[in-house]
């Protein structure tokens, strides 16, 4: 059951109690913008505008939230998520206005498995406050975000300011006068949400005394490490003492003590939970991409397309746009960004707009941002050759142009569902080749060859296209890699014909190095393990260089069935899969590793264990996850390492060792499986560190685990460590 209503009622501010009603963290603003999330999808590079608290417009209590608009952007504004059950029937309301006629939709949205539910309500606000509300009955028990849309829908841009206040959930078949079931309120904010070499941050609490007595509020923090629980600890209480009916602040340092994925936690759930990274600083040196090892991610410099526009914008979060986002990857030691496959950022159909009509203002714009930050370039050249349904709407999507799919030929696989290969004509296909390459020299690293092509089209066709790209490239910018193949095994996809042929072409000669995607084999522990995964390609492909390219999953769940299902597999990823995966991948001669998306190192104030669905299908702030962590300490360690080689170990054993970029030597170990016990016997004074980076005391025995260890080898390059295995 759902409804929609709109009522004029104003406020009279009584706050009364009502049982078991879900409520909403600073639904009134009384402290400003805390605990509401504003992201901005803007056509253009703008400065950032947040939600500001305004005394002079308002319906309860102090202050109400005013958002303002000048430039049109589709903006969402959201609370945090809140937890729903099934079968119960929830009203969400809230009064709003307007400076002008504002179409706005308010609703509350969750994602199970590949069903979404958005209980909403669309309607217009005006200049006079009015309540709004939804009705809606729970399909299934999740985590809701309450979210606000406005701005540009559909396309048509409307730039009017908008105020909120009193927004509420409640468990209830229609709205109740707007209550409130506590005396007080807190939010905590922190400085960053990076602490670079264990630099120290600022906790800034607020607090809200609704009442007309003072009160004395305790705030009792942890300082949580997310990873290694065991090195958690408490901090000092902080005590404010609010006036009656007012609002007091105070901010207290954070000294952090350890590399890793820390949290803020309020012990009694007075503040939202606040994750945070202590990370080392990046190496900014250069090294070669031929011969030592970079720790790679996808990224599409914010470029997608919006739900409700069906617009190409750049999301515009608090802190700033594409130049502030890429700092905080590049903060993470990330040296090489792969561009055309995730977003739409390095599309062929934004490029080439009509035949030999090139516009390369966008990509020479981002292409210059990257540079100012440090990044190399991996170009997904043509993007994807294919069309895709979208919606209803069947084999209507691609990233190529338009005038690309009319000239070129479509290829249906009979065993693939999704979607339909297209084969651009060769002399377009050339064309677009010399032009980019010629306009890009020196600026772009290297060029993929498309993405995934052996689930699209025939191997025969994409031999033609890898030679005729590679010859134009080389002769346009002849230092830029070319890099071939970007096969995968996910959708069915298979290698062996692809692979033969690329060598027996010639295709594979002309290329630097073969891209691949290991989807079937992600780690040691695989059914078909990594290692044999890449002797594989070796094997097929003469010894060519390897750049694994894009996996997104780092894990194999216990159950077969669950094997591709993202759903299991986003929530799932630890640390120390990515950091197993990289040490697999160099160790086993991969020279480059890109192995997850922008998308994956993101988190988001608290946790989202009942958000049922895959975390990138939500936009957030750049609050760094657990796997950002993972990324900074593995670019600190490998950047520029060289010489991977595996050490002969028990089977239940995993360990391989490299030259360090300044010329040491280290180990990386773990063991493979949780219910076998090992342990590394060395010397007492060789100093061992964890994953990210901090350091392990120890007596000449250090118990191994599936969180890898770091040794520091003798500078003689001996290995002077023992592996012992107890199996169950």
């Amino acid at each position: 059951m759902k409804s929609c209503f709109i009522s004029g009622l104003l406020l009279t501010g009584m706050l009364f109690s009502l049982s078991g009603a879900p409520i909403l963290r600073n639904a009134s603003f009384e402290l400003g913008s805390e605990d509401w999330k504003l992201v901005r999808f803007a056509r253009k590079e703008s400065p950032f505008r947040g939600a500001v608290p305004d005394r002079d417009t308002r319906v309860h209590g102090r202050l109400s939230l005013r958002i303002d608009n000048p430039d049109a952007d589709s903006l969402e504004l959201t609370s945090r998520l809140v937890f729903l059950r099934k079968g119960r029937t929830y009203t969400f309301s809230w009064y709003a206005r307007s400076d002008r006629p504002l179409p706005l939709r308010g609703a509350m949205i969750s994602q199970c498995d590949s069903r979404w539910y958005v209980e909403a309500s669309h309607v217009t606000v005006t200049p006079v406050w009015k309540r709004y509300h939804c009705t809606f009955q729970v399909q299934e028990d999740s985590d809701y975000l309450p979210r606000f849309s406005w701005g540009n829908p559909g396309g048509k841009p409307n730039s009017a300011t908008l105020w909120l206040d009193a927004v509420q959930l409640e468990e209830s078949d229609h709205p109740t006068p707007f209550h409130w079931d506590t005396e007080w309120e807190a939010a905590a904010t922190l400085s960053s949400r990076l602490s670079m070499e264990k630099e120290p941050l600022t906790l800034t609490v607020k607090a809200v005394n609704y009442t007309q007595e003072p009160k004395d509020l305790p705030l009792h923090f942890t300082l949580e490490d997310t990873v290694f629980p065991e090195h958690s600890s408490s901090l000092p209480e902080i005590l404010l003492s609010v006036p009656a009916n007012s609002v007091l602040e105070r901010s207290v340092p954070i000294r952090p003590t350890r590399f890793g994925h820390m949290r803020l936690r309020e012990k009694n759930g007075h503040c939202t939970t606040l994750p945070f990274a202590v990370i080392p600083r990046a190496e900014t040196r250069q090294y070669s991409l031929q011969t030592t090892h970079h720790t790679g991610l996808e990224y599409d410099f914010s470029c997608r397309p919006h739900e409700q526009t069906k617009l190409l914008h750049s999301i515009c979060l608090p802190g700033g746009g594409v130049e502030e986002d890429l700092a905080f990857y590049r903060s993470a030691g990330i040296s090489l960004l792969r561009v055309g496959n995730l977003g739409t950022a390095f599309t062929w159909k934004n490029m080439e707009k009509s035949p030999g009509v090139f516009d390369w203002t966008e990509i020479d714009h981002q292409i210059s941002l990257a540079e100012k930050h440090g990044f190399r370039l991996m170009a997904v050249f043509g993007n994807m050759l294919y069309l895709r349904d979208r919606g209803d709407r069947k084999r209507s999507w691609s990233r190529l142009p338009d005038f690309i799919i009319r000239n070129g030929k479509r290829y249906r696989n009979p065993k693939q569902h999704r979607w339909d290969g297209v084969l651009p004509s060769h002399p377009e296909w050339r064309r677009y080749a010399s032009a980019f390459a010629a306009h890009c020299k020196g600026r772009i690293a290297a060029y993929e060859i498309t993405n995934e092509p052996n689930i699209v089209i025939p191997a025969e066709a994409y031999v033609e296209y890898v030679k005729l790209a590679a010859e134009e490239i080389r002769k346009a910018d002849p230092e830029a890699l070319v890099i071939g193949g970007c096969l995968t095994a996910d959708y069915d996809g298979k290698l062996g014909h692809y692979l033969s042929l690329l060598n027996r072409s010639g295709a594979l000669a002309m290329c630097d190095a073969l891209s691949f995607h290991p989807y079937s084999s992600r780690l040691d522990t695989s059914r078909t393990s990594a290692a044999s995964n890449i002797h594989f390609l070796r094997e097929k492909i003469g010894g060519k260089t390897l750049w694994n390219s894009e996996l997104y999953y780092l894990w194999d769940p216990p159950e077969a069935k669950d094997f591709s299902r993202e759903v299991i597999l986003f929530p799932g990823m630890r640390p120390h899969h990515l950091f197993r995966r990289f040490s697999i991948d160099f160790g086993e001669g991969v020279m480059q590793s890109i192995p997850l998306s922008v998308n994956h190192l993101l988190d988001s104030d608290g946790e989202r264990k009942n958000w049922k669905g895959s975390p990138v299908f939500l936009t957030d702030e750049r609050i760094p996850n657990a796997m950002y962590a993972a990324y900074a300490s593995a670019s600190a360690l490998y950047t520029g390492s060289r010489e991977g080689k595996k050490v002969k170990t028990p089977s239940g054993v995993t360990c391989y060792r490299f030259r360090h970029r300044d010329g040491g030597h280290f180990a990386v170990c773990w063991k493979k499986f949780p219910e076998e016990t090992a342990d590394a016997h060395l010397p007492a004074g060789l100093e061992v560190r964890d994953l990210f980076g901090n350091r392990i005391i120890h007596r000449g025995k250090v118990p191994l685990s599936e969180n890898p260890v770091v040794l520091d080898l003798p500078e003689n390059g001996s290995f002077p460590v023992r592996f012992e295995l107890q199996k169950p």
